[in-house]
């Protein structure tokens, strides 16, 4: 069986769209189930009469949450990657059409592997990492604070979480 080299590019662009579609879905669920813990996390806590319970049931949120914040990560840069992908290959067809008024339509991010960046602040992705780090850092702090009863200690804590989660950020997430 021999593919010419057009019939495997629009193939590998149907795939990488559904890849595409795949990380986006698959965001949205880990946003969603985040979120439904995040809400029912006050209940439980309302439920619970020992102050140890409540402590460890905290710090045990902030786990989910780092998990959480890593996969929403990952996401975003295979997502990232994937995107890139799709915008070499509609650059190839549109070099291929050899009109010159074809790239007018298309704005120029849609046609470059540069779009998007992996980091950007100006995105809906960053909104959620600070949100979910956010999130996170009160919940240790908090689940410190009930565990110790020291002010001094959950700050610590509360910026050290704040620090590991952008130093994961930046770890993961490339230039």
């Amino acid at each position: 069986m021999s593919l010419h080299p057009e019939e495997f590019l629009i193939t590998e662009f149907k795939q990488n769209f559904e890849h595409k579609r795949h990380f986006q879905t698959q965001r949205q669920a880990l946003i969603v189930l985040y979120f439904m813990v995040t809400l029912a996390i006050p209940v439980i806590l309302g439920r619970l009469t020992e102050q140890f319970h409540q402590g460890l049931l905290l710090v045990l949120f902030f786990a989910v949450g780092m998990l959480t914040f890593v996969l929403l990560i990952m996401n975003r840069k295979y997502s990232t990657t994937v995107t890139r992908q799709l915008n070499a290959l509609r650059r190839y067809f549109v070099s291929k059409l050899q009109n010159p008024d074809i790239e007018s339509i298309f704005p120029k991010e849609y046609l470059t592997r540069d779009f998007p960046r992996y980091l950007n602040f100006k995105s809906d992705s960053f909104v959620i990492f600070c949100l979910v780090c956010f999130l996170n850092s009160i919940a240790i702090c908090g689940g410190t604070y009930i565990l110790s009863s020291k002010l001094y200690l959950c700050l610590i804590v509360f910026v050290i979480s704040v620090g590991l989660h952008m130093a994961i950020m930046i770890r993961v997430l490339p230039k």
